[in-house]
This record gives structure tokens, C-alpha cells and sequence, in this order.
């Protein structure tokens, strides 16, 4: 129960108690983009920093998951087309004569993931730089919150030594 206490108010209201922990210690995840959710703890007293730390978390996993969201949709659509297109190729149908979706082997599906990614090289290059931009910002960021608490302990503790 301490574990649970340390994660604060959540957005999931209608859920038990049971699945909004799962969900928000990541053992959930998105069926679309396959990245587990945080949950961000909100504290009572957050600062201005504080708050803006964690909107541009949260802002920066809802950007993360959309990319691979969209990333895994427009991958798996092109694959199945490329299939298609290659099974048509080699006169075969989409199905074999049990009704079992066919298939291609590793050497002809190759094929695909090299053009795949020479496709979406661009894009994957505006995401990386994207990610370590952001990553760094809020690394940044957290340093500012350790040295913003830093200082506000140690004026609170000479504040009371002066009383």
C-alpha cells in the first residue's frame, strides 16, 4: 500500500484499485504504439517549475506514443500490402488451400524492412532529434528542481534556527 500512496491522484476514476495500479505502474500497454503510460504524481504544494516539469513529461510521452502510434499503423499497412503484392507476384493468394493466411519467409520480408526504412529514414532522423531535445530539456529541468528544493530546505532549516 505505501507503493500506491506514493503515486497520487490519477485520472482514472471508474477503475478498481487493482487495475489503476497496473495501469499506472506500465504494466498496460498501449495496443497501438506498445509504450507502457506514466502516471505522473502531482504533489500538494507543487512550484511553478514543478508543474512545468511535468507537463512537458506528460507532453513529451503523449508525443512519443501518437509517433509510434502512427509509426506501427503505417508499418503494419505496408507490410501487408507488400505481402500482398508479393504473393500476387508469385501467383499465389492471400490464402493457402486450408484457409491459412499465407506467409513470406525472412529473406523475401528483408526486402520490405530495408526499403521501410530507407522510406522513413527522414522521419525517424526528425524524431530522434526530437527525443534527445526534449530528453535533455527535461533533464535539465529536473536539475533545476533538485537545486530549487536544495535551497528551499536549507533557507527553511536557517529560518528556524533564526526563531
Amino acid at each position: 500500500m505505501a507503493l500506491w500512496g506514493s503515486l497520487g491522484p490519477f485520472c482514472f476514476t471508474s477503475l478498481d484499485m487493482d487495475t489503476l495500479r497496473a495501469r499506472c505502474l506500465g504494466l498496460y500497454k498501449s495496443r497501438y504504439s506498445n509504450l507502457r503510460p506514466i502516471c505522473y504524481f502531482i504533489p500538494k504544494h507543487e512550484s511553478v517549475l514543478e508543474r512545468k516539469l511535468r507537463e512537458l513529461r506528460q507532453d513529451t510521452q503523449d508525443w512519443n506514443q501518437r509517433f509510434w502510434a502512427n509509426q506501427n499503423l503505417t508499418f503494419t499497412k505496408d507490410k501487408e500490402e507488400f505481402i500482398i503484392s508479393k504473393l500476387k507476384s508469385l501467383g499465389l493468394g492471400e490464402r493457402d488451400e486450408e484457409g491459412r493466411k499465407r506467409t513470406l519467409n525472412a529473406e523475401e520480408m528483408a526486402d520490405f524492412y530495408k526499403d521501410f526504412l530507407a522510406k522513413n529514414f527522414e522521419k525517424h532522423s526528425q524524431y530522434n532529434r526530437e527525443w534527445y531535445k526534449r530528453n535533455f530539456t527535461i533533464t535539465f529541468m529536473m536539475g533545476q528542481v533538485v537545486l530549487q528544493r536544495t535551497w528551499k530546505k536549507l533557507f527553511w532549516k536557517n529560518a528556524k534556527k533564526v526563531h
